[in-house]
């Protein structure tokens, strides 16, 4: 089986520094193959007979603090399920540049009056599409600027979350097809 794997917070501003070689290294160890990374910000594709979710998440973490000495949250999806992501992309009304429409994911599915909390609260120009792990959040003028933060989300959710841009989300979905 494929699988997209999104690795929480590395190498952002200088922490948690992980080199993609030594993931690379690192997870074909656990006997993954066909190890593949995108950027410097924890995209990986892989390939593995384990079928077991929550088994892959836990020896993939534990393998990074084990040889890291720190914390990183994964988040799996098969390729099947990232191509699902890539088909509810919400349709809009104007040219959508790739890199401020991000793909945020949840590790579980949010409560439905936590996802209510978020939308009635919000008040920035983001547009936010909820779609059960998934969020697609346009940010028109940019995310520098924005309050709509991954701790905000986590916060509001109640989860765990990652975002990738949608040119990410789309170079991945190149790699897990070429695997």
């Amino acid at each position: 089986m494929i699988y997209i794997c999104l690795l929480r917070g590395i190498n952002v501003g200088g922490n948690k520094s992980i080199k993609m070689v030594d993931l690379r290294q690192l997870l074909g160890n656990l006997s993954l193959r066909n190890v593949q990374t995108i950027l410097q910000s924890g995209n990986v594709v892989f390939e593995s007979d384990e079928t077991n979710r929550d088994k892959l998440i836990t020896d993939i973490e534990a393998s990074i603090e084990d040889a890291y000495g720190f914390e990183v949250k994964v988040m799996l999806r098969t390729a099947e399920e990232w191509q699902a992501i890539i088909d509810k992309k919400p349709n809009y009304d104007f040219e959508v540049a790739g890199n401020r429409l991000l793909v945020v994911c949840l590790d579980t599915v949010p409560k439905p009056e936590n996802i209510k909390e978020l939308v009635d609260s919000h008040t920035g120009d983001e547009i936010i599409h909820v779609f059960e792990q998934e969020l697609f959040i346009y940010y028109g003028d940019g995310m520098g600027k924005s309050k709509l933060s991954n701790a905000v989300l986590e916060r509001k959710l109640n989860v765990t979350t990652t975002a990738r841009n949608w040119n990410t989300v789309i170079k991945l979905q190149a790699l897990a097809e070429n695997s």
